[in-house]
């Protein structure tokens, strides 16, 4: 699977499909995360990225989601030919009330659009 896929896969994939209460989005998701697992092996960078996305939703209320959201959207930026710095890269991380930390998806799509 051609690396650009690959994350857009991971960006999309519902990541919290088995608390669903209608087995079919349960099973459909488990399926596609099964899928995605496997496609990890097929090279360093999609084991990388398969591990960063993850990583940035599994860390719900951890103190190092901030780190975990800024790397995920500079890998999935750098695997769409768009290198940002760290510095960068931490501006697309939004930081709300009570330590809400969210991904600007928004700008990151702008900043694709730009660079096409």
């Amino acid at each position: 699977m051609k690396l650009t896929e690959y994350a857009r896969r991971l960006r999309y994939h519902d990541w919290w499909c088995g608390m669903s209460d209608d087995a079919r989005v349960a099973k459909g998701g488990q399926a596609n995360f099964r899928e995605l697992a496997a496609a990890a092996s097929e090279s360093e960078a999609h084991g990388r990225l398969f591990d960063l996305a993850r990583g940035w939703h599994a860390r719900s209320g951890n103190p190092d989601r901030f780190e975990s959201a800024w790397r995920w959207v500079g890998a999935y930026l750098w695997v769409h030919s768009r290198k940002l710095d760290e510095e960068a890269c931490k501006r697309l991380v939004l930081v709300g009330d009570s330590d809400s930390i969210q991904i600007d998806w928004g700008a990151v799509e702008r900043l694709l659009q730009e660079g096409s």
